[in-house]
């Protein structure tokens, strides 16, 4: 299905591409031929994520969710949907009918990003365990990057370690990234046995916190290396390529952070020795 180079360019500019010509031949070669729906399943991901993560009344942020839901159920049903959508629907809706034409292969995955959205609108204010924590994240981290293969390399099969451990990599990166935003939401990516643990204090500013933020760098970058090691081992060059492009992008991305926090690299190995030390 033919997909206007206007929304095309739209969803490049949602998704933070800043050159649109060489992420157009980038993603064109990684992707093939059907590298616009990949684009625009991206965007419209993230454009709801921004929707509903920037909004601080839950339940307008759960009923966004629903609408998309409904939209989702409409679309793969057949039914006709008015093509003069608001963002971010007007990028989900060409990919819903394209996946609709391929047998639905990818509408369970954007149903367990939905469920994930869910879960973080919900749990605002509240603590998680660390194993509620880390199934959400491998649930979430895996699902994306099977997605990512369903386009790179939709021949072959994602294996589960990977996917796990760049899940894990990938997604508790961005938890400290984004730890000061989600803390003033209510949304809490500290495990509550840590909390009680080490008797943490949730403000940034706080030694307490910034300890175990520079303990948890430690295994996060652990686990990028873990990552990284794993993804050369998979099947697809295209997806090697992407993983190793998707893992390093956030690693250093971490790394800058964890920079200007004055979380510098020689205070990993010390704070991961505390922790183990203290358990």
């Amino acid at each position: 299905m033919a997909v206007p180079l206007v929304l095309v360019r739209e969803a490049f500019d949602s998704a933070g591409e800043k050159h649109f010509h060489l992420a157009r031949v980038f993603y064109s070669i990684l992707f093939g031929r059907n590298w616009v729906f990949a684009i625009l399943g991206f965007a419209y991901l993230k454009c709801l994520d921004d929707v509903v993560d920037e909004d601080t009344d839950t339940d307008r942020a759960l009923a966004v969710l629903e609408r998309q839901q409904e939209l989702i159920r409409r679309a793969y049903a057949g039914d006709t949907v008015r093509e003069s959508l608001p963002y971010p629907e007007r990028f989900g809706l060409p990919f819903f009918l394209y996946d609709r034409t391929r047998g639905n292969e990818l509408r369970a995955a954007f149903e367990t990003v939905f469920d994930s959205m869910r879960f973080d609108t919900t749990r605002r204010g509240r603590l998680i365990d660390a194993a509620a924590l880390d199934a959400y994240v491998v649930q979430l981290g895996s699902t994306v990057f099977r997605y990512l293969q369903h386009f790179a390399a939709p021949h072959t099969t994602l294996d589960d370690a990977f996917a796990a451990v760049a899940a894990r990599a990938y997604l508790y990166a961005d938890a400290l990234i984004d730890l000061r935003h989600d803390l003033r939401l209510g949304v809490v990516n500290v495990p509550e046995e840590d909390i009680v643990r080490h008797r943490l204090c949730l403000d940034l500013d706080d030694p307490s916190l910034r300890g175990w933020m520079a303990r948890r760098a430690a295994f996060v970058l652990d686990q990028f290396e873990l990552a990284l090691a794993l993804a050369r081992r998979l099947d697809s060059r295209s997806l090697r390529l992407l993983a190793r492009l998707y893992l390093s992008t956030k690693r250093r991305s971490l790394r800058r952070f964890l920079a200007r926090e004055g979380l510098v690299s020689g205070d990993y190995a010390a704070a991961a020795s505390a922790l183990s030390g203290s358990t």
